[in-house]
């Protein structure tokens, strides 16, 4: 399990920089509300791996549902948004 949690934050710490940088390049205008989710993502997957390995608690059905939801939300409806600001401005991505 800590492996998966591990590699989920480290390819979300990629992505997220990837994407965040494409947001600014295009001049996204709701790019700073999409940062924070970024960063409440990030601080709920630390908080909840360090509470792991503390011994605390096990992943549980919450954190299931809440990548779940995060999946759902985040990249199927904001993460489209993008894609739709890029299209319609008729922004040339390089």
């Amino acid at each position: 399990i800590i492996d998966v949690l591990k590699s989920l934050i480290e390819y979300t710490k990629t992505h997220f920089v990837d994407e965040e940088k494409l947001m600014k390049d295009v001049a996204y205008p709701d790019r700073e509300i999409h940062f924070r989710e970024h960063e409440d993502f990030i601080n709920e997957i630390y908080s909840d791996t360090a509470e792991f390995l503390q011994g605390k608690k096990l992943p549980t059905l919450r954190l299931a549902q809440y990548l779940y939801n995060w999946l759902l939300d985040h990249i199927m409806i904001h993460d489209k948004q993008i894609g739709l600001y890029i299209r319609e401005n008729n922004i040339e991505i390089s």
